[in-house]
This record gives structure tokens, C-alpha cells and sequence, in this order.
């Protein structure tokens, strides 16, 4: 009985051993997926993000195997069913190539496909199995990677207006070998320009629309905090500091899907505006 027992005892703590790699590396892709200048071309563009992704599902099928454990929660195979679905559509454009180019193109975007889904199926399957505590650490990350973007992006638009210095040169290009920029949007009096941050985007449009998930995301959890929480004070700063960098973007788009989904959340959460301790 012991022999057989022992062996058995020795696996379960090598799967807990394992499940904190897997949940970093989890973390960290999404702590890091806006982070897109952080990219290199290897047979393609790869950012950090699509680097951890791969590490991500490379562990993550193998400790299923390991487990003998292919089992996949509803939500997962909604989105698997998804990823089929777009494949084969993504599959059928194959046939109207006609140049080298255009196949190479077709190739990278398989490539960033199947790791972008293929993270989507993995990570929901992850999440399902894991703590409420984990969930929110994972959103928690989530948020302070578009958090620290934004703060890089005020970093850059400073540096830009006050002494015209570029930031990603500094910090960006030795490690990408890239040249990457703040965007300008124009000039003032033919002389005097106007920046517009882009942080880790690359895009001041892709940043103004990915700080909408947060402060849309984040209000309803403030709303909801009681007076005198100890995370009421910075979250309120936080959602303030986004906003700020959402206006400094000049960002079109992203003020439109804010202004949408501050609409849907009015609806739900009217009441709580109208409440003396609101601020």
C-alpha cells in the first residue's frame, strides 16, 4: 500500500509545484499585452507578449498531458468553437494568393492568430480552475500594465514638450533595435508642435482605446466600495490619472467607446452617482 501511495503523493506536489510557473506566466502575458513596441522581428514580428504567450500554451498543454486532463469548461469551448470558425475562414482566403508576399503576410497572420486565440481558450480554461483571488489578481495585472503604459506615455509626452527629447530612444531602441516615437498630431503658429502620447502602443489611438477597459472596468468596483475603504482612495486616483492620459491622447475613438460604455454603465449604476459619498 505505501509503495503504491508514495509515487501518487510525489506527483500531486510536483503538479502544485508547477501551477506557479504556469500562473506567472499567465500574469505576465497579461500584465505585458499592451506593451507592443516591445517586439522583435523573429521569422515575423514577436512582441513580449507573443514570446510569453508561446512559453504560456507550451506549458499549459503539457501539464494537461501530464494530467491526462483534456477537459475544457464551457466558456473555453465557446471560444474554441470561435477559433474553428475564424480558422476556417481565415483558411479559405488561402486560395486567392497569388504572390510570395501575400503568402508570407497570410503565414504571420496565422501565426498572431492562433497564439491571440489560442491564449483567449487556454487563459479562460486557466481561470475557471482557478480562486476568485486569483481572478482578481490576474485583472489586477491586467490593469497596472495599461497603468504603467499610461505613465510611460505622461514620461514621453513630457519629455517631448519640454526639451524635445524622445524617450523610446533611450529606453526602446536599444533593446529592439527599432525606432519608435511620440506621435505628432500637428503644429501650433507653424512652429510650436502638438504631441500626442502613445506609450507602449505605438498608436496614441490604440492607447486611448485600451485605457477605456480599465476606467470602465474599475468605476463599477469604485462605485460599489464602501466609504472609508482602504483601496476607495487609489482607485479614485487611478481612474482619475487614466482619464487625464485618455484626454492627452486625442484619441476620437477612444472618448467614443468611453462615452458608449459610460452609458451602458449609467443605466445599473444611476443610484450610486446621485449618493453623497460618490466622491
Amino acid at each position: 500500500m505505501t509503495t503504491h501511495a508514495l509515487p501518487l503523493q510525489v506527483k500531486a506536489r510536483e503538479r502544485v509545484l508547477a501551477q506557479p510557473v504556469l500562473d506567472g506566466l499567465f500574469l505576465a502575458t497579461v500584465l505585458t499585452v499592451t506593451f507592443h513596441k516591445l517586439q522583435w522581428e523573429l521569422a515575423g514580428s514577436l512582441t513580449l507578449s507573443d514570446v510569453l504567450t508561446s512559453v504560456f500554451l507550451v506549458v499549459f498543454c503539457w501539464d494537461r498531458l501530464e494530467r491526462g486532463d483534456p477537459r475544457l469548461t464551457r466558456t473555453a469551448l465557446v471560444a474554441l468553437g470561435f477559433l474553428l470558425a475564424f480558422a476556417l475562414v481565415y483558411l479559405a482566403g488561402f486560395y486567392s494568393l497569388d504572390t510570395a508576399q501575400s503568402l508570407a503576410q497570410w503565414a504571420k497572420g496565422m501565426v498572431k492568430f492562433v497564439l491571440h486565440f489560442g491564449f483567449l481558450v487556454t487563459g479562460v480554461a486557466l481561470l475557471a480552475r482557478r480562486s476568485l483571488s486569483f481572478y482578481w489578481l490576474a485583472l489586477a495585472a491586467f490593469c497596472v500594465g495599461i497603468a504603467l503604459n499610461a505613465l510611460y506615455g505622461v514620461v514621453q509626452l513630457g519629455l517631448a514638450e519640454l526639451v524635445g527629447a524622445n524617450l523610446d530612444a533611450a529606453l526602446i531602441e536599444p533593446i529592439t533595435s527599432r525606432q519608435t516615437g511620440i506621435n505628432v498630431f500637428g503644429a501650433v503658429g507653424g512652429t510650436q508642435e502638438v504631441f500626442r502620447p502613445n506609450a507602449l502602443t505605438g498608436d496614441p489611438n490604440h492607447l486611448g482605446i485600451e485605457l477605456v477597459i480599465p476606467l470602465l472596468v474599475l468605476t463599477p468596483l469604485y462605485l460599489r466600495l464602501e466609504a472609508g475603504h482602504r483601496l476607495r482612495t487609489p482607485l479614485a486616483l487611478l481612474l482619475v490619472f487614466l482619464l487625464v492620459v485618455e484626454l492627452a491622447t486625442l484619441s476620437r475613438s477612444g472618448l467614443l467607446g468611453l462615452g458608449c460604455g459610460a452609458l451602458v454603465l449609467a443605466l445599473p449604476y444611476r443610484r450610486h452617482f446621485r449618493r453623497p459619498a460618490f466622491l
